[in-house]
């Protein structure tokens, strides 16, 4: 610390005390101590009584632009091994096992200047989880068993980045810095920069010989003496959420935290010098326009411009200031203008902390194909519009209406639903440059205006300042993209160096003057007072408060939140919607159409805290406004008007229909594991209609057949509306008549409602369906790998799955990911089609190098190997494993959000048994209204079922449901990539089962043999 200015120390605790008041918002009920123990390690500690899940973060302070230039990786394997046992609990999986156990989660990441650590577990188990935690930063192995292995496991990783666009551009842009930058370096490591050659000589002098247990050795020197020279408790940071009081929080960390030693390093390294320069010798400042060559059909600009320091600048943050600008999407903006011109379909700008000290000012924008032949001009407008700039600072209500908004937003600021987002962000932010009072708010609401720190930054947003990538899969006909293609050093990616012209295109009069300064915000809140109400307990459940043919309203108004925001969201029901897959295709480019058209005059919502989002599936289209309640309403209904008056412009359609075209072309350009997970699901999908046939169906539509079926998509429907927060019932009664009278469908016949259905897998089945992975460079294949136990529907089915893959899921990522090494990407959970009918059973994923028939081998084992564990774990350690799933499904909700995503969840998939709190007689009543409709999904009755069963329940349900046996039904889906390797032939051929199943090679002839299930399918 630079000052010890308003810490105390007391030497009875051994601490320095925070003295200081810290900065919460309104909402917050919890309490917060700032405390710095005799190792210089400060830990926030907050106090929630009420908490029932609580976490922990760990910031080191340095990251992977400390790695050694000649070992790349060190401080991401650094992570991994730490992972790996210590000396007070030096089994691999301990701290992983125990937090698991008990509900809870574990991560971990390293960025270019920080690694964070950090877990959440239910509240009784914070001392055992701390204490496995913080032994991490004492005493950690290193064991020799598992250097070769982690290494490994880094490897799969980089592995199954190389063909993730944003991780290729991410890395080139990097690899584009100067030589000897720190920026300059492969983070993520692969097996080669964490192995020394058997050839090469260290630095130190010591061969490895040609032995690689001595590669492995010196490895594990390296990585040892990188931990000791930089975890460092004067540079930690730790932010702890516990439900015990301050006192005992304080006892619990200096306990734990105080092993961690201080090595005296003094602050956190910064990064001093830019990353490029403006000296023509340098090599980057001669390559300022660089091409990139995609995975992904698509086209896209990233400009960069560097800028001074910008933490300490955080009080005026001038680049919040400037970004809002630029990134503006109303009337008057530059995206406005290019999506006017067909240049461009969205625009962002915003602050980048590339590193601790290097601050940058990002600006991407996607392209359309006129806009990526035409990227000068698109440049053009960008820095013409950047020109404007500096007259803002002559109207001082851009300025007063974000400081307004992040005012409010600090102020009315409701609790984390992610515990472990929340305290890595605090501990990250605890190593920036805030005054410790400012951790919680960041200084957001005493945002200073200050003109002089705003035109510094303006003074930096120049052509000769920036760098720019064009990014796109082709780049024929394209200015300047014309040379000699290089391939960066980590990932293969094709680029080209090239330079920007000194003028860019001018715009014209009528463009100029297109571009202006946003107008006052129609929609910032005016009122935000909370219509609070004693209540002795809160509603479970929202009810139905208006109904009729057309329509039905549920309704709940906050009961215990009390926060100004509300959600609304409309489910609009049509068989027109998907009926053939020409409709299907018609109705998304009607729905993007509709977003086309709300993007400028719906962005000031946005500004103003009101977010809305227009979607579509088979069956529905919803459209959801969510934010500060008070004008809600105003917001919904400006959505709704745009929508019904929606006029099909032939440029915009052009737009939107290559917009699709590119989605549909990049839906199967996805991970391995991913795209098994997905043909898992379209195999039991009532209806079948993939991407690829979407994409043909686009070539032979037109607009005049999107104008047809814009006629008759609102003809008929049957409207599902859920109105929740800071709204009383009479206004949410209003609102209902006030959609009905603007949407005036006529109403559905009850064979024309639409309920979700799956194709169900037979009894005694051992189906494998056999695809190629479709991304013919993706060297991955990968299995998914389902064990069916029955229908969604049926609860004691559904409460066994939910507490089996619990226990599961820890020990096969031990086992497949750690001791196997079979990849990095490795899953076991629970799976349905839907929550109302079809099965429901366990997934098991793994995405390896691996042929998927070896993976299925080894899966197998696993599951045989665990029969043997469950038969042989003793009572206590099951009833252990019950409490914590238990006591996961009562978590308590934490905010509105969460709140109203259940009730949606439920309302979505007619799930009407919401939780304990409902009258069987209610739900028989709501049954019969809504078509009879049978659901069985609430969180409480699983926790009921489960906390009685029995263990010899559970070894019967699993020998046969999930043991490899001809009783069970399985279905697995094998992702077989171009490049499985040859030599593992007879390997799979021995390991193949020898149970008789059924082997598809194609996706609809398995469907074909699959019956549908009912509406609320009963249990088979």
């Amino acid at each position: 610390m630079s000052t010890m200015q308003n810490w105390a120390f007391d030497p009875r605790k051994k601490r320095w005390l925070f003295e200081k008041p810290i900065s919460k918002p309104l909402l917050d009920d919890t309490t917060y101590r700032l405390i710095m123990l005799e190792n210089n390690l400060q830990v926030l500690l907050i106090s929630d009584r009420s908490a029932d899940q609580v976490g922990m973060a760990l910031d080191v302070g340095v990251g992977h632009v400390s790695d050694p230039k000649d070992m790349p990786g060190l401080a991401h394997f650094c992570e991994h091994l730490l992972f790996m046992g210590t000396t007070p609990f030096p089994e691999e999986n301990a701290y992983k096992q125990f937090v698991k156990r008990h509900g809870g989660f574990t991560n971990a990441s390293t960025a270019a200047s920080t690694t964070t650590y950090q877990f959440s577990i239910q509240a009784p188990y914070l001392s055992g989880a701390m204490e496995r935690f913080a032994a991490f930063f004492h005493s950690p192995l290193f064991s020799s068993s598992c250097v070769g292995r982690e290494v490994l496991a880094v490897d799969s990783e980089n592995s199954k980045n190389q063909q993730m666009d944003s991780r290729r551009l991410y890395q080139l842009w990097k690899s584009q810095s100067d030589e000897g930058h720190p920026w300059n370096t492969f983070g993520c490591g692969n097996k080669d920069t964490l192995l020394p050659s058997s050839k090469e000589e260290t630095q130190n002098g010591m061969s490895t010989g040609n032995s690689d247990e001595e590669a492995l050795k010196l490895t594990r020197m390296r990585v040892m003496q990188w931990w000791e020279a930089n975890y460092c408790a004067g540079r930690m940071k730790v932010a702890v959420v516990g439900a015990e009081s301050l006192d005992d929080l304080e006892e619990l960390a200096i306990k734990n935290l105080h092993p961690i030693p201080n090595r005296q390093l003094g602050p956190p390294p910064v990064i001093k010098a830019p990353p490029w320069s403006n000296d023509h010798d340098s090599y980057a400042s001669l390559s300022n326009l660089v091409f990139v060559k995609t995975i992904k059909d698509m086209n896209r600009l990233e400009i960069r411009f560097l800028l001074p320091d910008q933490d300490p600048q955080y009080m005026v943050a001038p680049t919040r200031y400037v970004s809002n600008l630029i990134g503006h999407e109303g009337p008057g903006s530059a995206l406005n203008l290019m999506m006017t011109r067909g240049l461009a379909t969205a625009l962002s700008c915003g602050f980048n902390s590339a590193g601790r000290g290097m601050s940058m000012l990002d600006v991407d924008i996607s392209l359309t194909k006129e806009g990526l032949v035409k990227y000068r001009r698109v440049l053009a407008i960008l820095f013409r519009s950047i020109e404007r700039l500096p007259a803002a600072l002559q109207s001082p209500y851009h300025f007063e209406e974000r400081r307004l908004m992040g005012d409010i937003g600090f102020k009315y600021r409701e609790k984390s639903g992610s515990l472990g987002t929340y305290t890595k962000m605090l501990a990250r932010r605890m190593n920036a440059p805030y005054a410790r009072e400012h951790i919680l708010s960041c200084g957001v609401d005493e945002w200073q205006f200050d003109s002089a720190a705003i035109e510094t930054v303006i003074a930096c947003l120049t052509l000769s300042r920036a760098r720019v990538f064009v990014a796109a899969r082709e780049f024929e006909g394209i200015d300047n993209a014309v040379g000699e293609w290089e391939a960066e050093k980590w990932y293969g990616t094709e680029y080209l160096r090239s330079r920007l012209d000194d003028e860019l295109p001018a715009l014209t009069v009528e463009e100029d003057k297109s571009l202006y300064l946003p107008e006052i915000n129609p929609f910032l809140p005016k009122g935000l007072e909370v219509n609070r109400t004693d209540t002795q307990t809160a509603l479970k459940a929202p009810v139905i408060v208006y109904k009729n043919t057309k329509c039905v309203l549920w309704f709940k108004k906050d009961d215990q939140f009390w926060c100004p925001r509300g959600y609304i969201t409309i489910k609009i029901q049509s068989p027109a919607f998907g009926d053939s897959l020409s409709h299907l295709v018609q109705t998304r480019i009607l729905v993007e159409l509709m977003a086309d058209r709300l993007q400028a005059p719906g962005y000031a919502a946005d500004l103003a805290g009101i977010t809305y989002d227009i979607s579509c599936s088979l069956e529905d289209i919803l459209v959801k406004v969510s934010g500060y309640s008070d004008r809600l309403e105003d917001v919904l209904y400006m959505i709704l008007r745009e929508i019904l008056d929606l006029k099909i412009e032939k440029d915009r359609f052009e737009v939107v229909i290559e917009k699709i075209k590119r989605a549909y072309d990049n839906a199967y350009i996805r991970q391995s594991g991913e795209m098994s997970d997905l043909f898992l699901g379209q195999a039991l999908g009532e209806k079948l209609f993939p991407a690829p046939d979407r994409r043909r169906e686009l070539e032979h539509t037109t607009l005049d057949t999107v104008a047809s079926h814009a006629g008759r998509v609102f003809e008929k429907g049957y409207f599902t509306v859920l109105i929740h927060g800071n709204i009383s019932q009479e206004r949410a009664v209003e609102t209902m008549q006030g959609i009905e009278n603007m949407l005036p469908s006529r109403p559905l016949v009850p064979s024309e409602h639409i309920s979700p259905r799956s194709l169900l897998v037979p009894p005694n089945a051992n189906i494998v369906l056999v695809l190629p992975v479709p991304n013919v460079k993706e060297e991955n294949s990968a299995i998914s790998y389902l064990c069916v136990a029955g229908s969604a529907s049926h609860k004691p089915t559904r409460a066994m799955i939910s507490l089996l893959s619990t226990m599961m899921s820890e020990p096969f990522f031990h086992t497949m990911r750690t001791l196997e090494q079979l990849g990095y990407n490795v899953k076991c959970d629970s799976w349905s089609r839907n929550a109302t009918s079809g099965d429901i059973g366990m997934r098991f994923r793994v995405q390896s190098t691996r042929h998927p028939e070896y993976l299925e081998s080894r899966i197998e084992a696993f599951l045989q190997t665990y029969l043997m564990k469950l038969e042989n774990m003793t009572p206590s350690e099951f009833d252990e494993h019950k409490r914590g799933v238990v006591d996961r499904k009562r978590k308590k909700l934490v905010n509105l959000g969460e709140e109203y995503a259940r009730f949606w969840s439920h309302i979505d998939t007619e799930d009407l048994e919401f939780d304990e709190g409902w009258s069987p007689i209610i739900i028989t009543i709501l049954k019969e209204e809504l078509l009879g409709l049978t659901t069985n999904h609430s969180a409480e009755q699983d926790a009921q079922i489960i906390e009685g069963l029995a263990l010899e329940q559970v070894v019967d349900f699993f020998k046969q449901k999930i043991y490899p046996s001809q009783t069970r039904q399985k279905l697995s889906a094998h992702l077989v990539s171009t490049t499985a390797s040859e030599k593992l032939k007879d390997e799979m051929a021995a390991s193949i089962s020898q149970m008789s199943r059924k082997v598809f090679t194609d996706l609809a002839e398995l469907r074909a043999g699959l019956r549908v299930s009912a509406i609320g399918d009963p249990d088979l």
